[in-house]
């Protein structure tokens, strides 16, 4: 039988809740690992979990392991870091640079390969996932503002938004310039000061409420995870 990790499109062997609301879960299984909807969610999840180990200080396998799978879960640590670097390249007080695409994708082929262990003789090109589905898993684990599909949707939806506030501004400024106009033979010298001193604002105002509405702040919703080696 294929290792749990492995059935589970869960190669890391994550555990979760369902309050952590993970991009890609679709079920729990009876030890609490994660079942995702494809290997490269798995991945890029596991991604996401080392980037939050890195914030807490956490950068070598030295010390990422003894987190990430401990002795209280019937782990060896000292021979996971050992197999790990020797598989990775790595020293195990060398520092992971988890933007630095391919270091990252060496690291997840050692964790894969410890997790889930070798696969069958038979597999195809020996190892449980080829380049693809770890450069996809990469993408996906990407902070939005630097994936390249929301980039192009940024950058759509950021032209059309400034084509309306300049339509707006246009139509705003209109209006305003009529207004003047009637006004002028009223107040003839302060009207043409007035109007764009109205219409700044007006123009002001519209880029506001745009940008507001449509660019929200992101909210980190993933806590930290205690993960294991179980298979």
């Amino acid at each position: 039988m294929l290792p749990v990790g492995y059935r589970n499109k869960n190669p890391g062997n994550l555990r979760y809740q369902a309050s952590w609301n993970w991009p890609g879960v679709v079920g729990v299984d009876d030890r609490r690992f994660a079942i995702f909807a494809s290997p490269e969610d798995g991945l890029a999840q596991w991604v996401r979990q080392m980037r939050r180990y890195a914030k807490r200080g956490l950068t070598t396998l030295y010390e990422i392991i003894p987190v990430y799978a401990p002795r209280s879960d019937n782990n060896d640590e000292q021979a996971y870091i050992n197999a790990v670097a020797k598989s990775s390249g790595l020293a195990p007080g060398e520092p992971i640079h988890w933007d630095d695409r391919d270091q990252t994708i060496k690291v997840m082929r050692a964790f894969v390969r410890h997790e889930l262990g070798a696969p069958p003789k038979d597999w195809p090109g020996g190892e449980w996932y080829d380049r693809a589905v770890y450069l996809r898993a990469w993408e996906k684990a990407k902070p939005l503002t630097q994936s390249r599909t929301i980039a192009g949707s940024v950058g759509a939806a950021t032209a059309t938004i400034a084509g309306a506030v300049v339509e707006v501004a246009t139509q705003q400024t209109d209006v305003i310039a009529g207004a003047a106009g009637a006004a002028a033979s009223v107040w003839p010298r302060w009207a043409p000061l007035i109007a764009a001193v109205v219409a700044l604002c007006c123009i002001g105002w519209v880029i506001y409420a745009r940008y507001t509405r449509t660019t929200p702040d992101p909210i980190d919703q993933s806590p930290e995870v205690s993960d294991g080696n179980d298979q």
